[in-house]
C-alpha cells in the first residue's frame, strides 16, 4: 500500500505552531495568530462603490448647495458695508450726508469752521467763530438793543467800548471802567455810571414865568435830564423866598466825597462843600446835550454859599415875566484864555451870582442830580 504524501499547508502549519484552516481561510475568518476574531467586510465592489456613493451625495445637488452657500456669503458681505456706512459719525473726517462738514475729531469745534455737530460755522447759530465773529447770541441778536450782539455777528453799542451811548450811558472810559481810576479831572465810572452826581447847563431856556416856581424849575430839569437813567433826581440851582439849594439840596454826611461832574466826564467839585468853598471849577457850561456854552446868563437869585440872594428878586417867586420885575443872574463860564476876565469870574463867584436883569427874557437854569 503506498504511503500518502503529506500535503504542503500542512507542513506549513507545523512550522507555524499553530493553524486551524487551509490558508484561504486565514484572513477571512481568523487573524493571522490563529485567534478566532471578528469577521472582517469584504471589499465592495466597483459597482457597490458607485452607488453608494450615488446615493450619498447627488452632484446636481451639490453644485446647488455651493451656489447657495456662495450666495449667502455676497448677501453677508453686501449688509456688512452698508453696516459700516450709516455708523459713520461726526469725528471721522468723512463728510456724509445728514453732515455739512468733518474735520476729524482733533480739527472740529465750536469755535472753529467745522462745529462739534459738523455743521458749518454761520453767524446766528449761537457759537463764536474765532477770528471771524465778536459775538453770537443766536436767535437774540439783536441790531438795536444796547449792549446785544447785532445779526452781523459784531458788538453794537454796549457799555465798556470806550464811546457813551445815552441814555443808556453816563460814562465809559473803557479798560478804566470799574477800577476806580480816571482821567485827570474827571471821575471814576463804574457799569458806565459815573461815581459822582451829574450837573449840567439846561439847553432850554424860560422867563421867570415859563419855570413856574421852585417845583416848576425842578420839573424843567427833570425834563431835560430824560437821557439820564435818574431824571427825576435833578433839582434846579434856584432860590426864592420859599427855598435855596441850601435847603433844598442832598449836603449831608452821605454826600461827603461824592463829586459833581458835567455829562463831558469833568470833575465840577469834590462835593457839596466843595462847590461852596471853591466854585465849580471852570463853570458848568457844558449842556445835557453835550454842547459847550460859554458866557451865558443863568437864572440863579443864589449866593455863593448856596444861599438866597435877595427874596424880593425872584420874579415874583418865579411866576412873572414882567419887565418890572428882576432877578439875579449867573455866568456860566468864560474863556480861560483871557486871564484876568478868568480871573473875576472865579473870585468874584460870578457863576453863580454875576448881576440881575428883568424876568421878561428867557435864561438858562443850573441843574444839579442829587
Amino acid at each position: 500500500m503506498t504511503r500518502a504524501q503529506p500535503r504542503p499547508w500542512l507542513l506549513t502549519c507545523a512550522w507555524l505552531l499553530a493553524c486551524s484552516g487551509p490558508p484561504e481561510q486565514v484572513g477571512r475568518g481568523e487573524s493571522s495568530s490563529g485567534a478566532t476574531g471578528q469577521p472582517m467586510p469584504d471589499p465592495p465592489s466597483p459597482t457597490t462603490g458607485l452607488s453608494s456613493s450615488s446615493s450619498s451625495q447627488d452632484p446636481t445637488t451639490d453644485a446647488t448647495s455651493s451656489e447657495t452657500a456662495d450666495t449667502t456669503t455676497t448677501t453677508a458681505t453686501s449688509t456688512d458695508t452698508t453696516t459700516v456706512t450709516s455708523s459713520s459719525v461726526c469725528g471721522d473726517g468723512v463728510v456724509d450726508d445728514a453732515e455739512q462738514c468733518d474735520l476729524g475729531d482733533l480739527f472740529n469745534s465750536d469755535a472753529g469752521e467745522c462745529t462739534l455737530a459738523c455743521s458749518s460755522a454761520r453767524c446766528g447759530d449761537g457759537l463764536v467763530w474765532a477770528g471771524h465773529e465778536e459775538c453770537d447770541d443766536g436767535p437774540n441778536n439783536n441790531d438795536t438793543l444796547h449792549g446785544a450782539c447785532t445779526t452781523a455777528c459784531v458788538w453794537g453799542a454796549r457799555c465798556n467800548d470806550g464811546v457813551v451811548h445815552p441814555p443808556f450811558e453816563e460814562c465809559d472810559l473803557g479798560d478804566l471802567n470799574n477800577t476806580g481810576m480816571s482821567p485827570e479831572g474827571g471821575v471814576p465810572c463804574t457799569a458806565c455810571r459815573f461815581e459822582a452826581r451829574l450837573v449840567f447847563l439846561g439847553s432850554k431856556s424860560f422867563t421867570g414865568a415859563q419855570l413856574g416856581g421852585l417845583s416848576g424849575a425842578d420839573l424843567r430839569c427833570q425834563q431835560m435830564a430824560a437821557a439820564f437813567d435818574n431824571a427825576p433826581a435833578f433839582r434846579a440851582w434856584l432860590s426864592s423866598a420859599q427855598g435855596s439849594p441850601h435847603t433844598r439840596f442832598d449836603h449831608g454826611p452821605a454826600t461827603t466825597g461824592l463829586p459833581y461832574v458835567l455829562p463831558n466826564g469833568r470833575r465840577l467839585a469834590d462835593d457839596y462843600d466843595d462847590l461852596i468853598a471853591h466854585g465849580p471849577d471852570d463853570g458848568i457850561s457844558v449842556t445835557e446835550l453835550g454842547t459847550e456854552l460859554l458866557n451865558v446868563a443863568v437864572w440863579t437869585n443864589t449866593d455863593a454859599s448856596g444861599q438866597v440872594f435877595d427874596p424880593d428878586l425872584d420874579c415874583d417867586g418865579w411866576t412873572s415875566d414882567s419887565v418890572l420885575q428882576k432877578s439875579r443872574v449867573g455866568r456860566s463860564g468864560v474863556d480861560t484864555i483871557d486871564t484876568a476876565e478868568w480871573t473875576a469870574w472865579k473870585t468874584e463867584r460870578q457863576w453863580t451870582s454875576y448881576m440881575s436883569f428883568d424876568c421878561k427874557k428867557p435864561r438858562h437854569i443850573y441843574c444839579f442830580e442829587q
